[in-house]
């Protein structure tokens, strides 16, 4: 579990400030966002065993919110690491990132790789 949603989830229950997370979701989810991680601050202060519960709670209700407003299914919590992209979607991220010289210096490369004949 190391995917830029839980990394954004583990900082909002280090510091207490939900905001980290809240760009992951929809504005019309973010009460239900709230309300979780209010509860989970709530029980995490109980017993190492409830902080460990209260925060896969935490990940888990995220992660499913946040795939439901990208219109995906819940699939359970993944390692990211792990996963390989369609080339669509790989090309897709990497030209979200224009905006950065380094990467687009990246994606140049990556580009030249992909469609060489």
């Amino acid at each position: 579990m190391d995917g830029p949603v839980i990394k954004a989830a583990k900082q909002a229950l280090e510091t207490g400030d939900v905001n980290p997370v809240l760009i992951w979701v929809l504005k019309k989810d973010e009460t239900e966002i709230r309300n979780a991680f209010q509860k989970t601050l709530a029980v995490r202060k109980l017993s190492p065993e409830a902080k460990e519960l209260a925060d896969m709670y935490f990940f888990e209700t995220l992660v499913r919110i946040h795939r439901a407003g990208e219109g995906e299914p819940y699939t359970g919590l993944t390692c990211c690491r792990d996963l390989v992209l369609p080339f669509p979607l790989q090309t897709r991220r990497l030209s979200m990132a224009n905006w950065n010289p380094s990467i687009k210096s990246s994606q140049n490369k990556y580009m030249r790789v992909f469609t060489k004949n």
